[in-house]
């Protein structure tokens, strides 16, 4: 890359004295010929920030066009890292709202955003700072950033590349990219019934690195909640779906599910890497969060299924994951293919 002789190629002065704060993290997509620009900005006396729009022949030249859309009012804060890209006959809108990441499903009409709901992509607060792509036959593609915890010895890695399709009522259905599947090695299947009155947890599957698939299905009756348990040594970690209140929680953190869960069959997909959890639930729920392992980070990992406060049927599949080797030249599925594990 050489940066251009004529930079910077956008200047405050285009918004024509409109004091624009905040003024951040570029994203250009191609419409109708022309290109266009959408940048995160703050307006005086604005909360909840805006989405402003710019439009180029050449990528050198740039018109400053307006307001997209606005962010979240009900989040009463600034918005980052607005991403624009078309997804069947509709545009999806994602931001980074200084929490999790949000997105709202609707038209591109008149060089406006014209669209209903704002709704989470991700409920996790370490999936931050999307990035989205075209993939293969018109495939939506998007990556985030997930932010690992400081003096941990890294500071953050890519997730993992989820795709995006039209879901009814504008909403998105979220699911890894099926490529993943070349990396499952070891295959295991569980299935148990879950009374009330054993406690909730049937058999679970040990592995000795930190690289899983686990895929559950449940069918549950008048329960609680179900979900999953990491252990490790002494430490435990809940993954659970609160059937009764309609919530979902990682640890700690805990959020409201943007869409009823149907508990007469649903699926819990997650993928762990070392101590990084990605959850998809119903094919519409996303949960990212970094696990904090303290007793014992590198030894085997015991993932439980559970079903708590009622009866149900729990189908489990595990895979262990090879590496991806980015450097490797034979492909298998998509992606580059593990030359060892």
């Amino acid at each position: 890359w050489s940066k251009h002789p004529g930079n910077p190629v956008l200047r405050e002065s285009v918004h024509h004295g409109a004091r624009i704060r905040h003024w951040r993290d570029p994203y250009v997509f191609r419409d109708a010929g022309d290109w266009y620009l959408v940048l995160a900005g703050l307006e005086p006396g604005e909360p909840a920030g805006s989405v402003l729009l710019y439009r180029s022949q050449t990528l050198l030249d740039w018109e400053y066009r307006g307001r997209l859309a606005s962010g979240d009012p009900s989040l009463d804060r600034g918005i980052e890292c607005p991403n624009y890209f078309q997804v069947g006959d509709r545009w999806a809108l994602l931001v980074s709202p200084y929490g999790p990441v949000r997105y709202r499903v609707g038209e591109f009409q008149g060089e406006r955003h014209i669209g209903g709901t704002w709704r989470s992509f991700d409920h996790g607060r370490a999936f931050y700072a999307t990035q989205t792509f075209d993939g293969d036959r018109g495939r939506a593609i998007v990556v985030g950033w997930i932010r690992g915890p400081r003096g941990d010895g890294w500071a953050g890695c890519l997730s993992l590349p989820r795709e995006v399709r039209l879901d009814g009522d504008d909403a998105l259905s979220i699911e890894p990219v099926r490529e993943l599947e070349a990396l499952r090695r070891d295959h295991r299947r569980i299935e148990a019934e879950v009374g009330a009155g054993d406690g909730g947890a049937i058999e679970g599957a040990i592995f000795p690195e930190r690289a899983v698939e686990f895929r559950a299905h449940y069918e549950v009756s008048n329960a609680d909640a179900c979900g999953f348990e990491l252990r490790s040594g002494a430490d435990r970690h809940r993954f659970a779906i609160d059937l009764r209140r309609g919530g979902i929680a990682s640890g700690a953190e805990q959020a409201t599910l943007s869409f009823p869960i149907d508990a007469r069959g649903f699926e819990l997909r997650a993928f762990l890497d070392a101590s990084v959890l990605e959850v998809f639930a119903g094919g519409r729920e996303a949960f990212t969060s970094v696990v904090p392992f303290a007793s014992d980070r590198d030894g085997p990992i015991e993932i439980v299924p559970f079903v708590s406060g009622g009866t149900g049927r729990v189908r489990a599949d595990y895979w262990r994951l090879a590496s991806i080797g980015i450097e490797d030249t034979e492909r298998v599925g998509g992606i580059p293919a593990p030359t060892h594990h």
